[in-house]
């Protein structure tokens, strides 16, 4: 079952390309909830009946020939180890709650995983894609054409009144999560991020960390999702967090340029001791790395340390967590004990010295 790419190839394409305002924007994603009217919703639906919808997500033709839209692959997560899942998560293919989710659970996925379909989470379907730098735009359009792919086979739950229909109250409407996931790190030290995320409420968007809704914020990482999908459109939604995603970059970018002219010594002892520690440490925590990237990130963006390609940090940021690392080790040591934390910490310092001496440029 692991033999799939997703579960073997540690890149995807918002880790590995270009994209608009990718110097602080990593990347963009949305999320549509869907929901079959043929099935009770996940608060009541059985086991059984989870089974019943997965055979029929999975009935749907898998190749672009047949179903008009895009080759996938379709995996029955029910068959797949946790340890094996929890990678997906880290490449932000599935959630947390997927992962560990006990029923018949699936996935269709496509090649370079930019859109991703996740079966019996919360809702019977959540279609997501993401795409790198600020590219809202693209994830919407490239969700909206697997939702009409969908609904050839699957007819979505929805009212002339109330939109789609969700689990959550709160999802309703149009269904839609759309967000951008912002490296801040300038806005962080300068102590802004009150300042500048805090009033995001009040327009119907809110900051998120990492993965999500319930995460916190690490190595400066913040991500920017819209709150409200009823009584408004999908376009609207799109316009109006790629408005206020803009303003926050060109504000993270101001602070950039302050602090390169107030305290530049400071900033570049800073990123190049982060710089010596990733090269050179024989232990890394998973808070220390995060901490550490954000400021080669940051040193890369800025210039001062040119010999690396930033989508570096991309890359590190999924292959140095738990999971991933995990993986790694069962695969060189052909064994399925888990690694202490020394042993992680070990492991996440070889990686990440290894990575960015390999991926210097000369």
């Amino acid at each position: 079952m692991t033999g799939y790419r997703a579960f073997n190839d540690m890149n995807s394409f918002w880790m590995e390309h270009p994209g608009v305002d990718d110097d602080v924007v990593i990347s963009s994603r949305v999320r549509l909830a869907r929901n079959s009217p043929d099935f009770p919703f996940s608060e009541t639906i059985t086991v059984q009946e989870e089974r019943k919808l997965l055979d029929r997500v999975a009935a749907i033709p898998n190749r672009k020939e047949e179903n008009g839209f895009e080759d996938f692959d379709f995996i029955d997560l029910s068959l797949v180890p946790v340890e094996e899942k929890q990678v997906l998560v880290e490449k932000h293919q599935i959630s947390p709650a997927l992962a560990m989710a006990q029923g018949a659970t699936g996935l269709m996925i496509n090649a370079a995983e930019t859109m991703a379909v996740m079966v019996n989470e919360e809702d019977h379907l959540r279609i997501q894609s993401i795409f790198p730098g600020l590219s809202v735009k693209d994830c919407w359009e490239k969700a909206s054409a697997a939702d009409d792919m969908i609904a050839h086979y699957i007819p979505a739950a929805f009212d002339s009144r109330w939109g789609y229909l969700t689990s959550c109250p709160t999802n309703a409407g149009t269904g839609m999560r759309a967000s951008a996931m912002l490296h801040l790190p300038a806005i962080a030290m300068t102590g802004q991020v009150r300042r500048f995320l805090g009033n995001l409420p009040k327009y119907g968007f809110t900051s998120r960390g990492l993965y999500g809704e319930g995460s916190v914020c690490k190595g400066n990482l913040f991500q920017i999702s819209n709150q409200i999908t009823m009584g408004v459109s999908e376009e609207e939604i799109i316009s109006q967090l790629t408005d206020i995603v803009e303003s926050i970059v060109n504000r993270e970018r101001e602070m950039r340029d302050i602090l390169m002219e107030r305290e530049r010594l400071q900033l570049e002892d800073r990123v190049i001791r982060a710089e010596a520690l990733l090269t050179h440490a024989k232990l890394l925590s998973v808070d220390e790395s995060f901490e550490l990237l954000s400021d080669l990130r940051l040193g890369i963006d800025l210039g001062i340390l040119k010999q690396y390609d930033p989508k570096i940090f991309n890359t590190l940021m999924i292959q140095s967590q738990v999971p991933v690392l995990e993986k790694f080790a069962r695969e060189t040591r052909h064994t399925q004990e888990k690694m202490t934390l020394l042993e992680q910490n070990q492991q996440r310092a070889d990686l990440i010295r290894k990575k960015l001496i390999g991926g210097a440029r000369s």
